[in-house]
This record gives structure tokens, C-alpha cells and sequence, in this order.
């Protein structure tokens, strides 16, 4: 569910917590971990897209 509201351009925290309805401390986590997997990158202080995997 997370996964699916980053697009190639990057949105913010607060825009990604007023998509989902997580609380900030899951919302985090899920971020870590889909970062640590190479699906999405923090592309300046808390702003992320998704990684472009297609080739």
C-alpha cells in the first residue's frame, strides 16, 4: 500500500503521512526498509521518490 503512493517524483513526509494515515513511527520504518531494498530514495531532507527499476 505504501509502496504504491511514491511516484518518480519525489513527494514529502507530510504528504505521504496525509496519503496513507500512518502514524509517523510506521511510516518511517516502511520507508527504511523500502529504502534498504533499493525501491525508493530520499532525494533531499525527508522527499522521496521511487526508484526508476525499468529498463
Amino acid at each position: 500500500m505504501v509502496y504504491s503512493c511514491f511516484d518518480l517524483y519525489p513527494k514529502s513526509l507530510d504528504e505521504l503521512l496525509a496519503e496513507t494515515g500512518l502514524e509517523i513511527a510506521d511510516l518511517n520504518q516502511m520507508i527504511l526498509e523500502m529504502q534498504l531494498e533499493g525501491l525508493i530514495t530520499e532525494i533531499s531532507k525527508n522527499c522521496y521518490a521511487r526508484n526508476d527499476l525499468e529498463i
